[in-house]
């Protein structure tokens, strides 16, 4: 099985260990990206923090979309519509950044 997490709007730059190994291994990441509560550098850094196989960016603001993609140093990657995956596919991924169109 995968285990997919959403952030939500946070506005906190770092979360305890105690919830980060509650949480446990993140095989996907989703990060809001709403530009008001952190910036897409801090957004990056705290996505890290989850040591995630895969990273899911979402904002609706291309200006943001395009700052975080440069913090990740990701930005040759290109928007896809649907997004299939089972465990062994991302089994040797480390933070790759995956954005999805329409978000």
């Amino acid at each position: 099985s995968l285990r997919l997490v959403h952030l939500g709007i946070v506005s906190e730059e770092k979360f305890p260990e105690a919830v980060l190994s509650g949480i446990g291994e993140v095989d996907i990441l989703f990060i809001p990206l709403d530009g008001s509560s952190l910036s897409p550098t801090v957004a990056y850094r705290l996505a890290l923090t989850f040591s995630p196989k895969i990273i899911i960016p979402l904002s609706e603001n291309a200006s943001i979309l395009r700052q975080f993609l440069k913090e990740a140093d990701a930005e040759s990657v290109k928007s896809i519509d649907k997004l299939v995956l089972k465990k062994k596919d991302i089994s040797e991924k480390n933070g790759e950044v995956i954005v999805l169109a329409n978000v």
